[in-house]
């Protein structure tokens, strides 16, 4: 029999100036004490999947809580995650599986939290793939800008050489006349 531990929303207490509200991650459980089966050569009785939704909108939040950069739509979360959108939020869930070895006695306070701390183990690789590209986003950015900047100081300098050489010009005309 399978028994379900729905996920209990929690949204941010406050919401500032330009902020908004999101649903922050929350764990759902799946507990099966009487599936069966073989995992890595190995037999099991019972397995706890936790599920972790509302991760994506909890990584686009580090960035604009923390920092200068401001994600609000949700495709582009999904796209830096490679997350198809269009599959709905079910798809944004991290999942962690808990086995109970046939060897173990089941306890289900203990699969819960190896199950959680594999989906937390899924967040975190994505949070580290989400900031990784980002990272080479801006540095691709930076690298216009210091290559913009370095253009106009370059085309500005020649440009003040060659008002200077005028002047010159119209300052050795106006000795002559």
């Amino acid at each position: 029999m399978t028994k379900f531990i729905p996920a209990v929303p929690r949204y941010t207490a406050r919401i500032k100036n330009d902020d908004y509200g999101y649903e922050k991650p929350s764990f759902s459980y799946y507990i099966d004490r009487d599936k069966t089966g073989c995992i890595n050569g190995r037999l099991y009785h019972g397995v706890i999947i936790a599920k972790l939704s509302g991760g994506a909108r909890d990584l686009a939040n580090i960035w604009t809580k923390r920092d200068a950069f401001k994600i609000r739509e949700l495709d582009d979360i999904a796209t830096m995650l490679h997350v198809n959108p269009d599959l709905g939020p079910a798809y944004l869930e991290f999942e962690g599986k808990a086995y109970c070895s046939v060897d173990d006695k089941w306890d289900e306070d203990e699969g819960m939290k190896i199950a959680r701390r594999k989906a937390w183990t899924q967040y975190y690789h994505a949070l580290a793939n989400y900031t990784y590209d980002y990272q080479k986003r801006a540095t691709v950015l930076l690298d216009q800008i210091t290559k913009y900047a370095d253009f106009a100081a370059k085309r500005s300098h020649e440009l003040d050489m060659e008002n200077t050489e005028i002047q010159k010009m119209i300052e050795e005309m106006q000795d002559i006349i």
